[in-house]
């Protein structure tokens, strides 16, 4: 369903991806960890082609991903969805707006019916009946459901999903992979989940990839993942602060 070929990835002179290939299957859900700044959000952002390769190729539906290729554009956006760190909810609009948006500027549906399928993607996410409330009115943890509502909406084949557990409390972020769960098993679509919260990657992860020095170091299934002899894998999702990881830093400091 996804595929990236020798990608390469740069800012400036700073390289971020460096040679980076993996494929994910149609259905599977791929957890994607590493420390901050390692490329994480950038490969979502290749995925739904907000930014583009320097080097190799990203495949999105069997479509690969070039600029001004229209077809795979269009199939990128009806296709995948993401669910943004902090909701990324419009804060001048009402919850049914925020969730219906996609819809009610594109569809052409009419809007009794677009309503309809705004209470039904709340009430998946376990937050029926608060289509007029702002967002302002919102916790953390329930804007994150409405940001998951929205992009359930257009039922996309691809959910992308960046950061779904952090800021939040121990119960409500089990609650966000409980969802993520339900969401593949109830729609099969196939899930990409940036994060650093191990609890939540061995939870809703089949395969877990772990990105450092813009590098895939390993991908393997959550048992795979914590029985590794890989030291840098063992620091990170142990959370030391000592280690091959930072043994540069320390070395620099």
């Amino acid at each position: 369903m996804i595929r990236f070929e020798g990608i390469w990835k740069s800012f400036g002179a700073k390289p971020i991806l460096r040679d980076v290939g993996f494929h994910i299957e149609r259905g599977e859900t791929r957890v994607i960890v590493g420390q901050s700044g390692q490329g994480k959000s950038v490969t979502l952002k290749l995925i739904c082609a907000l930014l583009w390769p320097d080097r190799g190729a990203v495949t999105v539906g069997g479509h690969v991903l070039r600029r001004g290729d229209r077809e795979a554009l269009a199939y990128v956006r009806r296709s995948v969805d993401m669910l943004f760190q902090f909701g990324a909810l419009f804060d001048s609009l009402t919850i049914r707006e925020n969730v219906g948006f996609v819809l009610y500027e594109r569809s052409g549906l009419p809007r009794d019916e677009i309503d309809a399928r705004v209470a039904e993607c709340l009430e998946m996410v376990n937050l029926a009946g608060i289509e007029d409330h702002m967002p302002a009115d919102l916790s953390g943890g329930m804007k994150k459901r409405v940001g998951l509502a929205r992009a359930l909406i257009g039922r996309p084949e691809i959910l992308l999903y960046d950061e779904p557990t952090s800021g939040l409390d121990p119960v409500t972020a089990d609650l966000i992979n409980d969802l993520i769960l339900e969401t593949r098993s109830r729609f099969g679509v196939t899930s990409v989940v940036v994060t650093h919260d191990m609890a939540s990657a061995y939870k809703v992860g089949d395969r877990i990839s772990m990105l450092a020095d813009g590098q895939l170091i390993t991908t393997g299934t959550p048992d795979e993942i914590r029985a590794t002899s890989d030291g840098r894998v063992r620091q990170f999702i142990e959370g030391r602060a000592q280690g091959p990881l930072t043994a540069g830093a320390v070395a620099e400091g």
